[in-house]
């Protein structure tokens, strides 16, 4: 995953819950009778905020295997190298 893409899809999910949010409060503003509108919008942003925390979460836990990734493939470098200069004494 590209950290831009990664950016990109984190915005769009704040922007989609503040415009879900804004939609929800001028219903209820101007059409408070509209509870067939009202209390599914307040579901599906509840569900909406509850996506958004776990691909939160994911991400983190993305940056975390890319760290541990790129930490195995430096030691693994190091080891080659070792390696390399062993074996010239062989």
């Amino acid at each position: 995953m590209k950290e831009l893409d990664i950016l990109t899809a984190q915005i769009n999910l704040r922007t989609l819950d503040q415009a879900l949010s804004m939609s929800i409060d001028d219903l209820k503003t101007k059409h408070a009778h509209r509870v067939d509108l009202i209390k599914p919008m307040e579901t599906r942003s509840v569900e909406l905020k509850e996506a958004m925390l776990t691909f939160y979460r994911v991400c983190e836990d993305h940056k975390q295997v890319v760290k541990k990734y790129y930490s195995v493939f430096e030691e693994n470098l190091r080891l080659r190298n070792e390696n390399t200069e062993l074996k010239k004494f062989i």
